[in-house]
Order: C-alpha cells, then sequence, then structure tokens
C-alpha cells in the first residue's frame, strides 16, 4: 500500500512541508522507520533537483560545474540522523504529540502529521 506523508519541518520560525509517497507493508510503522523514510526522501529530493539544475541553463554555461555530481551515503545519513535525534537534537510530534522512543510504534492513518523540531540556540547563549 502507498501511504501520503506530510512532514513539517521547523526550524526557528521557518516551517518546511513536503509531501513523500512511501511503500508500507502494514499500518503500524516505528519513529526509526519514519526518520529513515525521511532522510531518503530529502535525498531522492536533492538528487532530482541536481539533476534538474545539470539540465538547466547554469549547467551549460558554467562548464567547470560540469565535473561536480553529488553522491551519498544514504545508510551514514540515516544512522546520522538517527544519532541526533538520540541527542535531543530535534524532536518529533506526531498530531501534537512528542515521540520520545525510536521504537515506539505509531499507527498510520490518513490524517497523521508528522513534525520534526529543530531546537536553534539563542545567540548570547
Amino acid at each position: 500500500m502507498k501511504f501520503p506523508l506530510i512532514i513539517e519541518q521547523r526550524q526557528g520560525d521557518n516551517t518546511v512541508s513536503a509531501v513523500v509517497h512511501i511503500q508500507l507493508t502494514d499500518k503500524l510503522v516505528s519513529l526509526k522507520q519514519i526518520i529513515e523514510l525521511k532522510v531518503r526522501a530529502e535525498i531522492a529530493n536533492k538528487v532530482h533537483e541536481a539533476q534538474l539544475r545539470r539540465e538547466g541553463k547554469e549547467w551549460r554555461l558554467n562548464a567547470h560545474a560540469k565535473s561536480y555530481v553529488e553522491h551519498y551515503d544514504i545508510d551514514a545519513e540515516v544512522n546520522r540522523a538517527i544519532e541526533h535525534f538520540q541527542r535531543n537534537g530535534f524532536f518529533v510530534l506526531v498530531n501534537d504529540k512528542q515521540i520520545t522512543a525510536l521504537n515506539q510504534m505509531i499507527v498510520w492513518r490518513e490524517d497523521l502529521r508528522i513534525t520534526f523540531l529543530q531546537l536553534v540556540p539563542l545567540i548570547g547563549g
């Protein structure tokens, strides 16, 4: 089954929303799986945007840029995101309720809203 996932990422006053379509075999999903899905979707978006730039005028005009190709170690990026969550680098809210354990199971529903909230340190400490 394919389910649309709406992800909000808040950092300070900025909120960025993205819709990701994911393939699930069950309506139960863990927070760890959600983080992994989000990281994979972000990388896919970055690769797609890089391809669009390569096909655009800027890419053709800047010959030196043609040698640059983006590569990602997806597993390393997923592990980095999970470690960041465990160090309280960001919080995850599911329908406005904080989820604190990576293995906590979430029942998938159409109205499910997941928010990644990253705290930003204040200037001056």
